[in-house]
């Protein structure tokens, strides 16, 4: 029926192309998927899983915590996964605001939350989760498909926590994470006030090339499977503001190009991609103060 489905889907773009000149292939192809939102999308298209794999990354277990660190589990589709919860802006006495950090790569490490320093600083509450097939834990490796449900779930997760101010729930995502912070911005399910990524808007062609080929779950020659894959094609259905920071020697301006190609020259109603100073990884932190600047501003509008 998958089959079917796909031939029909190709012969619709075919025969549309010279009809919608406004749009891109790529959003085409998208828009023939019938779905008025990410979330139907999601419904409607069910990922075709060709090999069951583990994240494509070294890890070491969660065995010391460093002070203020503390292992917790949360469950996403039946699945117990990790997660490291910052301790230090916990007060029982009250609710207090809080981030989920979706982190870079494909496993978490205690130097991911040591990046949040600058969160911690300024009084949330960080949760960073690990997700399915990483880490050690159950499941098996998706690619930014499964992954993303399992960061909605640890947000829901946190949302559930007394010591949390449910209202005050924010997300940001570094790299990979960055990608799954664009995702989750697409619907509402998530109960996260903003989301914001440092980098992750990644086309279709770079997905095979991200890490290698026996670790990629799926069929690359099935475009459909990069295309849901790939939030940067999807940016209509946003249906929250979304904050990308790149930084300017990590090819802003190449994304910043690619954003005007697929959209013609017209930036998507709730996307903001913001050019700040640094790499790939010297960008991190400025974002971050970036970021919180941005949530404070919410306090007062």
């Amino acid at each position: 029926m998958k089959n079917i489905f796909l031939c029909l889907l190709t012969f619709c773009i075919l025969g549309c192309n010279a009809q919608k000149e406004t749009k891109t292939k790529e959003q085409d192809q998208v828009d023939l998927m019938n779905a008025k939102s990410f979330k139907e999308l999601r419904t409607n298209f069910k990922t075709s899983l060709i090999k069951e794999v583990k994240a494509p990354q070294y890890f070491s277990e969660f065995d010391t915590p460093p002070e203020n660190v503390k292992v917790e589990t949360y469950e996403s589709e039946g699945l117990k996964l990790k997660g490291l919860l910052n301790t230090k802006n916990i007060d029982s006495t009250k609710k207090t605001k809080a981030i989920v950090y979706l982190h870079g790569g494909f496993a978490l490490s205690y130097g991911d939350l040591r990046d949040c320093q600058p969160f911690i600083d300024a009084g949330y509450i960080v949760f960073a989760p690990t997700y399915r097939g990483e880490n050690g834990n159950d499941g098996n490796f998706e690619y930014f498909y499964g992954e993303v449900t399992d960061a909605e779930n640890a947000v829901k997760w946190l949302s559930q926590q007394d010591y949390v101010d449910a209202d005050n729930i924010f997300v940001f995502g570094h790299s990979i994470g960055g990608g799954i912070s664009t995702l989750l911005s697409l619907n509402n399910n998530c109960p996260s006030k903003l989301n914001g990524s440092c980098s992750g808007l990644y086309i279709k062609e770079w997905l095979p090339y991200l890490i290698k080929s026996e670790s990629i779950p799926f069929s690359i020659s099935d475009e459909n499977e990069l295309l849901v894959r790939c939030p940067i094609y999807m940016l209509d259905y946003l249906e929250r503001r979304h904050l990308m920071y790149i930084g300017t020697d990590d090819q802003y301006k190449k994304n910043d190009a690619f954003l005007s190609k697929i959209y013609n020259d017209k930036t998507p109603e709730n996307f903001n991609l913001i050019e700040l100073e640094g790499d790939h990884f010297s960008s991190l932190k400025p974002s971050m103060m970036r970021f919180i600047d941005e949530i404070e501003k919410i306090k007062y509008e």
